[in-house]
């Protein structure tokens, strides 16, 4: 995972270092192991904003999934056909764990 703290990414969008679609693909991922319910509390309203429209219709199945890049070089030997399919997974699990979210709250 990029960060297993939301505020760390939010910061990190703050100063400039990541995109708000960094910052949205990180908060998603984060679903993936952390309930949608307690990141939700610690974010600010536009981001829930645009997590609702991401989650509103989660694709049906891991192969509709975005897939995931990595832009620079790693530092030991990678699989990277191994970290794609873990991104995408936890993409995934996240957006369809944001769309009962706030499904429960509606």
């Amino acid at each position: 995972m990029d960060s297993a703290d939301p505020t760390t990414s939010l910061r990190l969008y703050e100063r400039g270092h990541i995109t708000a679609s960094e910052l949205l693909g990180r908060v998603v991922r984060l679903a993936a192991d952390r309930p949608a319910a307690e990141t939700a509390a610690t974010l600010p309203e536009w981001l829930l904003d645009r997590l609702r429209e991401v989650s509103a219709a989660p694709p049906p199945s891991l192969d509709r999934a975005p897939r995931s890049f990595h832009i620079g070089s790693w530092v030991a030997p990678h699989d990277h056909e191994a970290w794609e399919h873990r991104e995408r997974r936890l993409w995934f699990e996240g957006v369809w764990n944001w769309h009962r979210h706030f499904k429960a709250q509606a």
